[in-house]
């Protein structure tokens, strides 16, 4: 949802670049998964990726807090900032 309300036109190329991401993680994940877990361990390698998670929890908070920040620093995002900042005014209806 952020990512759409954010890029609202051009949230068709953000959506896929996350997704060629996402499949690129997924593809090379079982390329070191064996490797890891076999030099690891079981346990040890399981915990290296539950602290990964951990440390990836506060991504959707600090989205929150700091998004419009972050969004006035793109100039895609901006232009629609400026439109939503119109519609809420009450310039558009």
């Amino acid at each position: 949802m952020y990512t759409e309300d954010s890029y609202q036109v051009y949230s068709a190329s953000a959506l896929a670049g996350m997704g060629f991401i996402r499949n690129i993680a997924g593809a090379g994940f079982p390329l070191f998964a064996r490797g890891m877990f076999k030099s690891l361990g079981f346990q040890w390698a399981g915990t290296l990726l539950a602290c990964l998670a951990c440390v990836l929890i506060p991504i959707p908070f600090v989205l929150e807090k700091y998004g419009k920040q972050l969004r006035t620093k793109s100039p895609w995002a901006r232009e629609h900032m400026e439109d939503d900042d119109e519609v809420e005014d009450g310039v558009r209806a």
